[in-house]
């Protein structure tokens, strides 16, 4: 029964289940305050108990490629559920930073259509192995990614010109992949994080870390074991509550 719908009445159909399901984002006096749902569904009538429990302060939206690739449908899901943002991840089988300007153009014009804002761009930035110490969990997602650690640079530039495309100061980045000692890590990823926070502060970019459990900044204790975000501070967690001002 997709998103607490019944079967035969509903037009978005369920995609294969993820270790996390979705990603509900929460915004409030321009703070986003993601809240990371793992390794269990959330059905429509979830995100209508959420919206009524949470203070009209607060603005919700979903990662559009949680419900499905093809955006229209997830902006009509994102629309009939009374949401106002989405976060862009992957859509029509790519990974948004491998987009064409025809494919952002066409992408921007149905977010617009459908009345909605984009909350961040969920960039695989950093979602790859680090040099020194590579590795590559069995597993993990990827969205249609494909980039390493000399891509980084360009991801960088891209995505600054992405989210200023779509009207957000906020990125999603990662930690590298997990390797077998994270703590070790942690030295290498501080100052790859401090150099992209320097480049994205110059932009007017707020990089927001993930605590994703494929990589080396796995959970809340973790984020504050590797100091990262003292790194700089334009540098913000995701998937932690709450975030600070």
């Amino acid at each position: 029964m997709p998103y607490g719908l019944p079967e035969e009445k509903s037009p978005y159909a369920r995609r294969q289940p993820r270790k996390t399901a979705g990603t509900i984002l929460g915004t409030r006096d321009s703070t986003t305050i993601p809240v990371t749902y793992s390794g269990r569904d959330v059905d429509a009538g979830g995100l209508a108990g959420h919206r009524q429990r949470t203070s009209s302060s607060f603005k919700l939206g979903i990662i559009t490629d949680e419900i499905s690739e093809e955006l229209d449908q997830a902006l009509d899901f994102i629309t009939h559920y009374s949401l106002g943002y989405c976060e862009v991840r992957e859509m029509w089988q790519k990974n948004v930073m491998s987009l064409s300007r025809e494919e952002l153009n066409r992408a921007k014009t149905l977010i617009a259509r459908h009345g909605l804002r984009v909350s961040s761009i969920a960039s695989p930035i950093f979602k790859y192995a680090l040099p020194e110490m590579p590795a590559h969990p069995d597993g993990a997602l990827v969205f249609h990614s494909t980039f390493t650690e000399s891509d980084s640079s360009e991801l960088l530039r891209k995505s600054f010109e992405i989210a200023h495309f779509f009207g957000t100061d906020k990125i999603r980045v990662f930690s590298y992949w997990r390797v077998a000692e994270p703590e070790k890590a942690y030295p290498y990823v501080r100052d790859r994080l401090a150099k992209a926070a320097d480049l994205a502060a110059r932009n007017g970019i707020i990089l927001m870390v993930e605590n994703e459990y494929d990589c080396n900044v796995g959970s809340a204790k973790e984020l504050d074991a590797s100091c990262v975000m003292s790194t700089h501070p334009t540098c913000a967690p995701i998937g932690t509550w709450p975030m600070p001002p």
